[in-house]
């Protein structure tokens, strides 16, 4: 078993969990579970986006300008996104608001394949 698939698993036994998607940074899903692949794509193309500006915002308010977001938690009254980025992929987990989530998202993320079956994109 890869260590993305070790991450996945902690997560999902996780309460509150809702959804993850793991995508590169140019927004192609790789792998995505219990979210439609259509709405997997939206939020893959928002939060890229969002994680831009982000660390563009970063380096212009924090010294040194080598500071870096690497991952961000963002929380609604009812869903809490939690993205983290390690080299070229982004791994987006939703949980239900009120539950507490481990901190993976700083993690990296490995070597990631399309080979699993469930949310795969081939």
């Amino acid at each position: 078993m890869s260590e993305v698939d070790v991450i996945i698993r902690d997560l999902k036994a996780q309460r509150g969990f809702s959804s993850y998607m793991i995508m590169n940074n140019d927004g192609i899903i790789i792998k995505y579970d219990n979210v439609e692949y259509r709405r997997a794509l939206h939020i893959a193309g928002l939060v890229l986006d969002l994680a831009c500006k982000a660390k563009g915002a970063v380096r212009d308010l924090l010294e040194p300008h080598e500071n870096d977001v690497e991952s961000m938690r963002i929380k609604t009254r009812d869903y809490e996104l939690i993205v983290g980025q390690s080299g070229n992929f982004t791994l987006v987990v939703v949980q239900q608001q009120g539950h507490q989530m481990p901190s993976v998202a700083a993690q990296p993320l490995g070597s990631v394949s399309g080979k699993k079956s469930d949310g795969i994109v081939k």
